[in-house]
């Protein structure tokens, strides 16, 4: 998330010609529900982390300081992210990729391409099927 988040400008979706400008003068911009305050940056992070593990781990707190926060700890609990985040699933912080912009989900599986394949896994019983269950090949 370091080498995502670094150099980038935190910002309200609702302000779309800011985000229109900074996008169009190359910079790299991450859209939030709401202004970016250090409680609200860490709610969309806790989302995203558990949106990438899809189920198969869930983090259920996240603690994150700020250089701007003068050393105060914002401690956020999954409870208080589901109740007060959009749960949405063309939001980037329930998206399961290193995005940090909103995007439409792929509906096409023709355009997806497979890098690898799960031989490994299979081997050990350990892969998921297209549903995110474990298989039970053995």
């Amino acid at each position: 998330m370091t080498q995502i988040l670094n150099n980038c400008i935190f910002i309200n979706s609702e302000n779309t010609s800011e985000i229109k400008k900074y996008k169009n003068a190359g910079i790299r911009v991450c859209v939030l529900p709401d202004e970016p305050f250090d409680q609200i940056i860490s709610m969309a992070l806790l989302q995203k982390f558990n949106a990438i593990c899809e189920g198969r781990i869930k983090i259920t707190d996240c603690t994150l300081s700020s250089n701007l926060s003068e050393g105060v700890r914002y401690c956020t609990v999954s409870e208080m992210v589901e109740n007060n985040i959009d749960q949405d699933h063309h939001k980037w912080w329930n998206c399961n990729t290193l995005c940090i912009e909103h995007s439409k989900p792929v509906t096409d599986d023709s355009k997806i391409v497979k890098l690898f394949s799960n031989d490994e896994w299979e081997k050990l019983s350990l892969n998921f099927d297209k549903k995110g269950k474990k298989s039970t090949k053995s």
